[in-house]
């Protein structure tokens, strides 16, 4: 029988030649781009999906950027919407200030899809 510090040895050296044997991950090539929204001193991305789309909040808006272009993100009677994310389906999701509803600002989120707004809000929040 192998004393204890000859066990450890083995264990040691069996370890090593398994992660020796494991093959290195290599990163992928990326390419860095800076984003500059039209008209703003500040751009904050909040979401990109697997096709590549951004959406993203410049000052006094947000935006989804498609293909190189820049969409306004204008949810109907919004007042400062916000962007926050974008799935693969491209629907986009946020949240905007709504001032039309009577009863002063009230927050609400949106989801757009397909060129279609749709509101969320969740009753007491």
């Amino acid at each position: 029988m192998a004393s204890p510090s000859a066990q450890g040895t083995a264990w040691l050296v069996a370890a090593i030649l398994c992660i020796a044997a494991e093959r290195p991950v290599l990163a992928g090539s990326y390419t860095f781009t800076t984003i500059d929204a039209p008209a703003a001193i500040g751009t904050f991305l909040n979401g990109i999906n697997d096709s590549g789309q951004i959406v993203g909040t410049a000052e006094t808006y947000s935006f989804l950027l498609s293909g190189g272009t820049y969409n306004i993100i204008n949810p109907p009677y919004s007042e400062g919407a916000t962007a926050t994310g974008i799935n693969d389906s491209g629907q986009v999701v946020g949240n905007f200030g709504d001032t039309a509803s009577g009863v002063g600002e009230v927050n609400e989120g949106f989801l757009l899809s397909e060129g279609y707004y749709a509101g969320i809000f969740i009753p007491g929040s």
